[in-house]
């Protein structure tokens, strides 16, 4: 028998088991419907005899602690509430009269771990016991939901305590987050319990003296109601502040948690390696049996070498970043929508550091080669799945950007004449650029810096555009090769004018200039000018990186194209790019909204879709390209060029589009008309792929196409983050 006096040394807890658990729920005011985001779950059960059965345990035991806490109530027969059931009997006596958990109710993100270096050498095979204690770990989710409560009514002015009765039924969630629909069914107007009212009369006697109270206090509620009142959808967006700054936490936490992991695998796997290498060796001379002293020698002294490598481990060490605020504080101000030139800044979704640290630029361990996009360690999946169809068109339109931009590069700069004579028919390498078949050039480089900038910054941050395309431009991060190459004039302008205004702010503010790029202050963020580019500069390197952007935020469309506008104004500075981008994002926004192509190829489909343009017209040249100048049968005879300026890029893409029936044949028809091919045939590539979707590309060509799987799981994030900023 278990004596609690614990200091008598007599009771059986060398065999008990403790953990810990904490539950992110989201929870529905409005319904009292919620569920499990996020648990994680540390259990000490001692030296685990059999892992998979104890987390199996733990799982089961956390769910059944759920379904009891928050849903199986028991209902006794009495004669108020529970009239036809016999008086003390108790009538819910299986899963057929109360509700349990069932698979939805599974968190999205289950985590579950076993306390390393907890050996119990006084039980058995130094183990703990598991049994029941998991199912405690349930109130983690009745807390939780409690916690969401009490936000929601400190929001309609309750700060008073209030009971919450377990179980946390959906019905008294609904009841706890007061508002004036709870208040006509709550006996209890202080809301500190929530009994339903029992009698008609009753409701009606208190409803007659909340109206006479309402009568007597008319008067003073006059005179308040002019009054300024709090400004809710701005408590919400602090609120919104406090769970990204939370949830950017618990990112970076698992993020460093993973790196190490990952690197003392790779370290013990190359002394591995190293020792396999000497065994091999031994093997091999005691097999020949020529083998003297000098080789005893040389064996004792590698595996001292390899013996001291291993004892002193790898150095991994915890840095913290003490120069700059981890959690950016917020505070609110006053300021115009527009600059001094009237044109809107773009919106910043600002992050003081990276969420995910395999996007960011990569060296290996020489610190001297970068990493290249398929060298980077493998991503992990979105936490929650994505809808197929969706996920299928945007991997169409990133496989497709790259495959336009590999089918061109070889014969980029080649006029139309020498491709009449010379046709390309094929994927193939060698070329302009010498490039190994299926490798890209800037276009796709400078896709994939725009891409990860959406992802890591879960939404528009100009300035991290720019400053991964200085990477890019600087040490080669996402190239296909691991160097800068094919870079157009306006881009390197642009950049190299963000670096001078990146080393000046460094200079006036002291900041280091090894902590420029990951400049994380609101207010020099908000102060830092990132339109680049010099006026008139209207070619097509913004275009040609256009993609992630609408895929990103095309469930919103008026931001989709808000922002295709935004991300080419940062390097080029003439308002037909603005547009061209603008009109194209739009593009492709309604092909993932499954618009036919005869609608996307409406002369109309401006004007039919001017809401999500937000009333701004477009440019003449481009105006005309969407009312269908680019539908000429002549092809290169009729006017259609394949060249570096973002009219004649645009309208080329286009044809090619309109001009054919399936993906191979218009991405050939854009790298035909020569001159820019890779960019033409890029720009095609991102409408063309959304359309026709992932698996409608040809495998013959998708199965080249450099880092295939780093830009499909990519695409995933893109569209995992992009509904969470939609939310």
């Amino acid at each position: 028998m278990f004596d609690m006096d614990l200091s008598k040394n007599k009771a059986t807890y060398n065999f008990f088991t403790q953990g810990a658990a904490v539950t992110e729920v989201e929870l529905d005011v409005l319904t009292g419907d919620w569920h499990i985001l996020r648990v994680d779950i540390l259990m000490d059960v001692g030296t685990s005899l059999n892992p998979q059965i104890d987390i199996g345990q733990i799982e089961g035991g956390f769910m059944q602690g759920v379904g009891l806490y928050t849903m199986e109530e028991l209902q006794w027969g009495d004669e108020k509430q529970h009239g036809w059931i016999p008086p003390g009997q108790l009538y819910t006596l299986g899963p057929d009269t109360y509700k349990i958990p069932s698979f939805s109710d599974v968190p999205i993100d289950f985590r579950v771990s076993l306390l390393s270096n907890s050996s119990n050498p006084r039980a058995v095979f130094s183990s703990k016991g598991i049994g029941e204690p998991p199912l405690l770990f349930g109130t983690s989710a009745f807390f939780a939901l409690k916690q969401a409560c009490t936000a929601y009514r400190k929001q309609q002015g309750l700060e008073n305590y209030f009971t919450l009765h377990s179980p946390a039924s959906v019905e008294r969630l609904r009841m706890a987050c007061a508002d004036e629909f709870t208040r006509r069914a709550c006996n209890d107007q202080s809301h500190e319990t929530f009994q339903p009212k029992a009698h008609l009369t009753e409701h009606q006697q208190k409803l007659s003296a909340e109206l006479n109270s309402i009568i007597n206090d008319y008067d003073q509620f006059k005179q308040s109601v002019n009054e300024k009142q709090p400004n809710l959808d701005l408590i919400k967006q602090i609120d919104q502040w406090e769970e990204k700054s939370i949830k950017s936490v618990k990112e970076t936490a698992d993020e460093c948690r993973n790196k190490v992991v990952q690197e003392t695998k790779l370290f013990i796997k190359e002394i591995e390696k190293k020792l396999g290498k000497l065994i091999e060796y031994i093997k091999n001379i005691r097999k020949d049996n020529d083998f003297n002293e000098s080789n005893l020698n040389y064996l004792r002294d590698k595996l001292k070498e390899t013996t001291r490598q291993f004892n002193n481990s790898i150095n991994i060490t915890l840095e913290q970043d003490t120069s700059q605020s981890f959690i950016r504080k917020i505070s609110i101000k006053m300021s115009n929508a527009t600059d001094s030139h009237g044109s809107s800044s773009p919106p910043v979704i600002y992050n003081s550091c990276s969420s995910k640290a395999w996007l960011d630029l990569q060296f290996h361990e020489n610190s001297k080669t970068i990493k290249k996009p398929d060298e980077i360690e493998p991503m992990y999946e979105p936490p929650s799945l994505i809808d197929e169809q969706i996920l299928n068109r945007i991997q169409g339109s990133m496989i497709g950007l790259a495959l336009g931009d590999a089918l061109g590069a070889h014969v980029e700069f080649r006029p139309h004449n020498y491709l009449v004579a010379h046709p390309v028919t094929e994927l193939r390498g060698g070329g302009t650029w010498g490039l190994e078949k299926g490798q890209f050039t800037d276009d796709t480089s400078m896709a994939l810096c725009l891409a990860n900038s959406l992802i890591v910054n879960h939404g528009f941050n100009a300035y991290d555009q720019l400053v991964r395309y200085k990477w890019w431009y600087k040490y080669g991060y996402m190239s296909s090769t691991g160097q800068c190459f094919d870079i157009g004039a306006a881009n390197k302008q642009s950049i190299d004018e963000f670096n001078r205004r990146q080393n000046r702010l460094s200079k006036e503010k002291n900041i280091p200039k090894e902590k420029i790029d990951s400049l994380s202050d609101r207010e020099l963020l908000d102060s830092f000018p990132v339109y680049c580019s010099e006026e008139g500069v209207a070619s097509s390197g913004a275009l040609m990186r256009l993609a992630p952007v609408p895929l990103f935020f095309y469930r919103n469309p008026q931001a989709a194209v808000e922002f295709s506008g935004f991300s080419g104004q940062i390097t080029h500075g003439d308002t037909r790019v603005y547009d061209a981008c603008r009109y194209y994002g739009a593009l492709i926004v309604a092909a993932l909204q499954g618009e036919s192509k005869y609608e996307l190829l409406d002369d109309q489909f401006y004007e039919k879709h001017k809401t999500w343009f937000s009333g701004k017209d477009l440019h003449p040249d481009i105006k005309s390209i969407a009312e269908g100048t680019y539908k000429n049968d002549k092809g290169y005879d009729g006017g259609i060029r394949g060249k570096g300026y973002i009219v004649n890029a645009l309208e080329a893409a286009l044809w090619a589009f309109w001009s054919t029936k399936n993906f191979e044949d218009g991405a050939l028809a854009a790298v035909n008309i020569g001159d820019d091919t890779d960019t033409a045939a890029a720009i095609y590539g991102q409408l063309a792929g959304a359309h026709y979707g992932y698996d409608q590309l040809p495998r013959k060509w998708t199965r080249h196409v450099y880092a295939e799987d780093f830009m499909k799981m990519l695409s995933k994030w893109i569209a995992y983050e992009g509904e969470c900023w939609t939310k």
